[in-house]
């Protein structure tokens, strides 16, 4: 155990004192600003977020030989560039939706996605983008649309993330490339989730059609396919596979409440089935990552 000395638990509470003073201080103009809000004219608005995006920019770039505070300071900007568009919004009453406020936040933003080290940035950006895609798809389009355009974006971001992995580029470590690997995965798969999902509880004349067997099934396969393949045997990922067994449960859970009508309230060997079909995979997925993992470890071969 290091024995300090009294110098050193003065500093150390000199230091103490100044961070919680410090703290209080910036929370106390924090709320003071907050309070008051209201009764601040919109140059003001303006001029207060305006002067904390110019800060943030200046520090991130003071701090940008430092990895941790330059992403910190990306992380910050990120979010202060939304509080102005928002900002902005609620001043002059823009009338826009808030699709196209995220949209322009996406836009604004990604510049930060080419300076970024850490990825942490671009997983915030990636999750903004999707939620815009869902936002304009509930706000905008149409039921039709909406399958159509949630497809697009599966395959623009299974394309983003098959593509990240093959970046020869040093600007991100193998974790977060991983991170990033199985986030877009996740949104891709999600997407195409909502897809299935929206066609089986939509009316008979849309499920008679053949949009309904190539998006319930087709799409499904191929996309569940085609990445269990590629992250298997051409670049493991245990991480991605979990995620495409877990799509692959979600499917199979669709498939059969479609097949025995649970809806319906027919039977109950239909809720049995039901159950069996679900276990079963679930027993099989599990072992089978399992299984991977030991393998790979035994190899030396895990990420």
């Amino acid at each position: 155990m290091v024995k300090r000395s009294f110098d050193d638990w003065i500093q150390f509470f000199e230091s103490t004192l100044l961070i919680i003073g410090s703290a209080l201080l910036l929370s106390g103009i924090f709320f003071l600003v907050a309070f008051n809000w209201n009764q601040l004219d919109g140059f003001t608005k303006l001029g207060i977020v305006g002067s904390l995006n110019l800060i943030a920019y200046f520090l991130t770039i003071f701090f940008r030989k430092t990895t941790f505070y330059f992403e910190i300071g990306l992380t910050i900007i990120f979010f202060l560039t939304a509080s102005a568009l928002f900002t902005f919004g609620q001043i002059y009453q823009t009338g826009a939706d808030v699709y196209d406020l995220f949209l322009g936040w996406a836009g604004l933003t990604f510049l930060l996605l080419l300076v970024s080290r850490s990825g942490v940035v671009t997983g915030f950006w990636f999750v903004l983008v999707a939620a815009t895609v869902y936002l304009y798809s509930d706000q905008v389009s149409n039921e039709t649309e909406s399958y159509h355009l949630f497809t697009i974006t599966s395959v623009l971001f299974g394309g983003a993330v098959v593509a990240l992995d093959w970046i020869k580029t040093n600007i991100y470590s193998d974790k977060s490339k991983v991170f990033l690997s199985g986030l877009g995965l996740f949104i891709t798969l999600s997407f195409l989730h909502s897809v299935a999902s929206g066609l089986l509880w939509t009316g008979e004349e849309i499920k008679s059609l053949p949009e309904y067997s190539f998006y319930q099934i087709l799409v499904p396969l191929l996309f569940f396919g085609f990445y269990y393949s590629y992250y298997r045997f051409v670049r493991f990922r245990l991480l991605n596979l979990t995620i495409i067994l877990l799509f692959g449960l979600g499917q199979v859970f669709l498939l059969a409440v479609d097949l025995f009508k649970i809806w319906a309230y027919s039977s109950g060997v239909s809720f049995l089935l039901f159950a069996l079909w679900i276990t079963g995979y679930t027993l099989w997925a599990v072992t089978h990552l399992n299984h991977l993992r030991k393998t790979k470890l035994n190899t030396g071969d895990l990420p």
